[in-house]
């Protein structure tokens, strides 16, 4: 079930269109990215890599999906 979750969203070419969809992912995602570092962690523990570390897992997707709205034009003075 997870691994077809994975694959879907990460296959994904389209933006999702529906609220719903998209706050779905917003919570989904960053446990998803999370767990999967967690694993990578355990399978190569004996590796002296730097274990990977994100203090926002997940967030290119989740800015793809819903981008921040821009910020307010400046306002002139006279």
């Amino acid at each position: 079930m997870i691994y077809s979750l994975i694959f879907l969203i990460a296959c994904q070419k389209v933006k999702p269109s529906s609220a719903s969809k998209i706050q779905q992912l917003k919570v989904l995602w960053p446990v998803v990215c999370t767990i999967l570092a967690e694993l990578d962690a355990h399978q190569h523990s004996a590796s002296t890599q730097q274990p990977y570390q994100d203090e926002y897992p997940g967030q290119v997707l989740l800015t793809w999906i819903d981008p921040p709205p821009p910020p307010p034009p400046p306002e002139l003075t006279r």
